[in-house]
C-alpha cells in the first residue's frame, strides 16, 4: 500500500512539475520540507529518501576542556538514491527556514555518521558545525541548495535539522 502510494504521489509530482517547466517557471517542491533532486535535462524534480536517524552525542575533548559533538546516526552502509559522479548536483526544497539546511559527507563503515553541532558545557555553548562548502539562493517560492565544490563518490546527507535526506555518489 505505502508502495503504491510511493508511485502515485511520484507521477503527481512529476506532472505538476513538467506543467510548471512548460510555463518557464521553476521547477519547484508541492510538498514543504521534502528535498529533491533538481533534473534540469527532465525538467523534474526527483524525491530523495528520507531516513529514520538517531541522535547520538560523542566526547572530543579531554578531563580539562570537555566538550562533544552530536551526531546524525543512519544505519546501513548506503543510500537507496544514487547521483553519477560528474552529474551536476542541485537540491531544491520547501521550508521555513532554508538557513538550518545543510550538506554533509557521512563517515563510518557500517552506520552512516554525521557531526553537526558541538557542544561546550563549560562554556555553555551549542555550535552548529557547517556542512559542505554550498549556496542556498531562493528559487521561485523554494530554495535551491548547491554544492560549491564537485562531490566526490560518497555518502551524503541533507540534514534539515529534524530531517535526514540521505543520497550517494558513485
Amino acid at each position: 500500500m505505502r508502495n503504491l502510494f510511493l508511485a502515485a504521489f511520484t507521477a503527481l509530482s512529476v506532472l505538476i512539475c513538467n506543467a510548471q517547466a512548460a510555463d518557464d517557471k521553476p521547477i519547484e517542491p508541492i510538498i514543504v520540507g521534502q528535498a529533491y533532486l533538481l533534473d534540469s535535462a527532465a525538467h523534474g524534480l526527483n524525491p530523495l529518501p528520507e531516513e529514520k536517524w538517531k541522535e547520538a552525542t560523542v566526547l572530543t575533548g579531554g578531563v580539562s576542556s570537555p566538550s562533544s559533538v552530536s551526531v546524525v546516526r543512519i544505519p546501513g552502509e548506503r543510500s537507496s538514491f544514487r547521483v553519477k559522479a560528474g552529474t551536476k548536483t542541485e537540491f531544491v526544497f520547501k521550508i521555513a527556514s532554508p538557513g538550518d539546511v545543510s550538506l554533509y559527507e557521512f563517515s563510518g563503515k557500517r552506520n552512516r555518521e554525521a557531526s553537526y553541532e558541538r557542544l561546550n558545557p563549560v562554556q555553555g555553548t551549542i555550535q552548529r558545525i557547517p556542512g559542505m562548502p554550498a549556496q542556498t539562493t531562493p528559487y521561485g517560492q523554494s530554495y535551491k541548495l548547491v554544492p560549491t565544490v564537485p562531490l566526490p563518490r560518497g555518502e551524503y546527507l541533507i540534514f534539515t535539522g529534524n530531517k535526514a535526506f540521505t543520497f550517494g555518489v558513485d
